[in-house]
Order: C-alpha cells, then structure tokens, then sequence
C-alpha cells in the first residue's frame, strides 16, 4: 500500500483553536443560575451544531437543575449569534455554543465586532467528525475515485457548506487545494439546507457531519470519514487515512460565557 497523501485539512484552524481556545477553569457560584439560562446557537435549526446544542442544554440542564434553553441566531457564518453573546450582561446567563471558525477562520475574512478577549471559554463539548459524501449519481465510490473524476471535470464539481469560513468550507477549500482539484464553493444557510441540496442532486459533494443520517439512510454516497477513527454510526465508511490520505486533527465545538464572568461551569472533554 502506498503512503497516505497527507492533506493540510484546515491546518490554520487546528493550530490556532487548541491555543486560543483553552478550556478555563471556573470557580463555583453561589446559587448560579439564578435565572433561566439561555444558550446561543449560532446556526439554523436542523444541523449538527444545533441538535448538539439541544443535547447539551438537556443534559447540563438536569445536573445543574436549571432551565438552560437553545436559541438559534444564525447568520454571517456565526458572527451574528457570537456578536449577540459577547454584548450580553456578563453573568453566566447567556451561553454561546461556539465553534472555532468563530475565532480563527471568521477574523480573516472579514472585521468582527468582538475577538476571542470577549469570551470567558467554558471548556470544550464535542469533536466534529466531518463526513465526506456525494450525491448517488455521482460516478465515483472512493475518495480516489472522486479526484480522478474531479481532475476530468475542472470547474465542474460544486460542494456545499454550512456558510462562508465554515468547517466544511474550510475542508472543502483545503481538500481542493491539496489534490489539485477545482471545484466551486456553494455557501448554504446552514448545514441542513446544503444536506437537502446533495440529496436532491443539486450539488455534488459535501463535507458535513450533519450528512450522517442520509448516508445511513442511503440516499448519498459515503466516502470517507475525517476523524481519527470510524465513525460509531458508520462503521462500514473508512477514515481519510485509511482511504489513502491523512489528517491529524479535528474541529473542536466550544462552550463560552460573555466576558469578565470568571464563575461559569466548566466541561472538559
């Protein structure tokens, strides 16, 4: 077997986030919450982040015995909902279910209205296992199989993404750059409306954990999974690097209180 191509997959991100994005450690406030608490999704209902953040609020909800309810404040590729976070009251009432790009990516695209100095960082909740997929008329049932094709139609291929400076725009950028592919960019108002695009045939391929359960329901063609090991719900779908090229690192979600509130829970992963 040959050596794994080694692909780039969003180096800027995984470098940057681990450091910038350290979990603190937070001291225990007396009777906190006080209040019904209110966690920012900033993404669209119906994606991954979303159902993420509704299983943390119930979970988090019940330890605490606190009402902890999900608010979705989608737009400008998370930079609505955090902006909304980061001028809300500093006291541990408004949470922001965040993600890297937020603070790595967003900044280089364009002017932000906060940085990551108006967060206190709760601690890390989830890795993102990113799944490579294409539409069922697509020719190609590997990874291999895909640049090939992709290689024949320069130009041709689109993929969709969650928005601009997404993780699956990111992916999708960094996997074109590395092969020597060109492939157009497709932003999408979330995940679930760029699922709903490659099922109906409308895109080409797409790099989304939110694709999950169309591939479990065979309606898209898996090719790989971008994590460390096999995804626990498709178990039949190879790692990159066990498709002939590798990763080393994953996307990490976030947890974050607005700034100068030092007495928040804390969740390491």
């Amino acid at each position: 077997m040959t050596h794994p191509q080694r692909l780039r997959l969003a180096l800027p991100l995984l470098i940057a986030a681990p450091h910038l994005l350290w979990p603190a450690r937070a001291q225990a406030q007396d009777k906190w919450p006080s209040a019904p608490v209110r966690m920012v999704v900033p993404f669209p209902p119906g994606g991954s982040s979303d159902m993420l953040g509704r299983l943390i609020a119930e979970k988090v909800g019940a330890l605490l015995k606190a009402n902890i309810f999900v608010e979705n404040k989608p737009g400008g590729t998370t930079q609505i909902g955090s902006e909304f976070v980061a001028n809300a009251a500093p006291d541990g009432n408004t949470l922001l279910l965040a993600s890297a790009t937020s603070f790595t990516a967003l900044p280089n695209l364009r002017k932000l209205n906060y940085g990551i100095d108006s967060f206190e960082i709760a601690g890390g909740v989830a890795d993102y296992i990113a799944v490579m997929a294409v539409r069922k008329t697509l020719p190609v049932k590997t990874v291999r199989e895909f640049i090939e094709h992709a290689k024949q139609n320069p130009g041709k291929l689109s993929f969709g993404s969650a928005g601009e400076a997404s993780a699956g725009h990111i992916y999708g950028l960094t996997l074109a750059r590395d092969t020597g592919i060109q492939v157009l960019h497709v932003p999408f108002r979330g995940s679930a409306a760029a699922v709903n695009a490659l099922v109906a045939g409308d895109i080409d391929f797409i790099i989304d954990g939110a694709i999950t359960p169309m591939v479990k329901a065979d309606r898209v063609q898996p090719l790989a999974v971008l994590y460390r090991k096999r995804h626990p719900e498709l178990p039949n779908v190879p790692t990159l690097k066990e498709a002939g090229f590798e990763i080393t690192s994953t996307r990490r979600s976030w947890r974050a209180c607005p700034t100068r509130f030092t007495r928040c829970w804390t969740s390491r992963t």
